[in-house]
């Protein structure tokens, strides 16, 4: 079509399944494979939510992975989908209730590199009596005043393998984990067969790469990040160390076994101290032999107490870069030791002028947020009003902080600044600085 007409506008809208029942493994090959047509303008990663209940987030999620999958096409569009469906019609379901309409997008809003939003079947919402039109345009309104915010970079990202069966295993439960764990960390994949440009737009944008219990990449994957690593980036690796990336993270294969916690043997960052134990239960764990990385912490056997041949978490420096192997399980790390990955990503971006802007706590998987060095916005998208405490790790007078949200509140204690967040349901707050 571009050969006919130059100037027409293109665009693929790929529709999948990507519910708790219907698992949508294709979806990161589909907008993989979509990215590299270069003929095409802009994607839209259209989610079904038609399903019900049917988690709200993953309306960002799907266009977090094809932001990620644009990475080297900057001047194309990806596009949110709003779902706006009634499948009243089919037993045992019911119409969508306006706060998820309302939900999606402000689930979309939270995402970097949206470009905007598409919907359909809007005049279904003109037809309702319980004020959906009202709703929609408030949040539409936010999304636009938002705009900013999105236009913001990642320094830190998740590496996505292509494989397929990734997504609905790891990928979606990793996403929803960081969520509840309050870090704003974008997920990337690189295009189908890789991509020169793609590289060096990643290396450019993203100082700490971390790729979340991953399988074996393909030769493209392992050598790009092992470039990236090379030229000064920082690689951390949960759960398994891929065999392409061995020789970047300077391990080999032990063993997997079972083992109870770990002690560290080295001071990794303020909130973990040399010495402190942390306990995970009982727990499969890879266990690597050292080819030139250097221990921070040592495993637990039970009963048999820490053996300075297990390691827990290992560091190596290569070429200009620095890779760290972590043998505890993503889900468990981010749900007993998030303090310890905090203090790694802060370490891997050390000497790059950077740290992670904002701690949050209290937040749930049915939140979201967006952060940057000069702002915060969260939202709750579940039906219940939560509060949640953020903590801002740069120095700032109280007086120079400026809060949108009722109930939420800003408190300085010894230097340092807390934001008390009041998260009622559908309804975004935001922490903005002023210098």
């Amino acid at each position: 079509m571009k050969s006919i007409d130059s100037g027409l506008l293109t665009g693929a809208a790929p529709y999948v399944f990507s519910t708790d029942r219907y698992l949508g493994g294709t979806l990161p090959a589909m907008i993989s494979t979509l990215s590299s047509v270069e003929t095409l303008d802009f994607i839209v990663p259209q989610s079904s939510i038609a399903i019900w209940p049917y988690p709200i987030n993953r309306t960002k999620d799907h266009l977090r992975l094809a932001t990620g999958s644009l990475l080297d096409s900057p001047s194309r569009m990806a596009l949110g989908h709003i779902e706006t469906f009634p499948r009243y019609f089919v037993e045992g379901e019911r119409v969508l209730p306006s706060s998820v309409v309302v939900g999606q997008l402000l689930s979309t809003s939270m995402t970097r590199g949206a470009s905007g939003v598409t919907t359909f079947i809007f005049s279904y919402l003109l037809d309702r009596k319980d004020g959906a039109l009202a709703d929609f345009r408030k949040a539409m309104d936010w999304f636009r005043s938002t705009e900013r915010l999105r236009r913001s970079k990642s320094q830190v990202a998740a590496f996505f393998p292509q494989d397929p069966t990734y997504w609905p295993t790891v990928g979606t439960k990793v996403l929803a984990s960081l969520r509840q764990a309050g870090l704003d960390i974008d997920p990337v994949q690189m295009p189908q067969g890789g991509s020169s440009s793609w590289l060096k737009l990643a290396t450019s944008r993203h100082r700490v790469l971390i790729l979340f219990d991953p399988p074996e990449l393909k030769p493209f994957e392992a050598r790009a990040l092992a470039a990236m690593c090379k030229s000064g980036s920082s690689l951390i690796v949960l759960g398994y160390p891929p065999s392409g990336l061995r020789e970047v993270l300077g391990v080999e294969s032990r063993n997997i076994g079972k083992y109870g916690g770990f002690k560290l043997v080295e001071r990794v960052g303020p909130r973990t101290p040399e010495g402190e134990v942390m306990k995970l239960g009982y727990e499969f764990v890879f266990c690597p032999t050292l080819r030139g990385a250097e221990p921070l912490a040592v495993l637990e056997s039970i009963p048999h107490g820490f053996q300075p041949g297990a390691f827990a978490i290992t560091r190596h420096r290569f070429g200009r870069g620095t890779s760290y192997f972590v043998a505890i399980p993503s889900l468990v790390a981010l749900d007993r030791a998030r303090d310890l990955l905090l203090d790694l990503v802060e370490a891997a971006m050390s000497g790059k002028g950077s740290a992670i802007p904002w701690e949050v706590d209290g937040l749930t998987q049915e939140c979201d947020l967006l952060a940057g060095e000069d702002f915060l916005a969260v939202v709750n998208l579940g039906q219940e009003e939560i509060s949640a405490l953020a903590r801002y790790t740069g120095s700032i007078e109280s007086n120079r902080i400026v809060v949108s949200g009722a109930g939420s509140e800003v408190k300085t204690d010894g230097g340092v600044v807390r934001v008390n967040l009041k998260l009622k349901p559908m309804s975004p707050v935001l922490v903005t600085l002023f210098e």
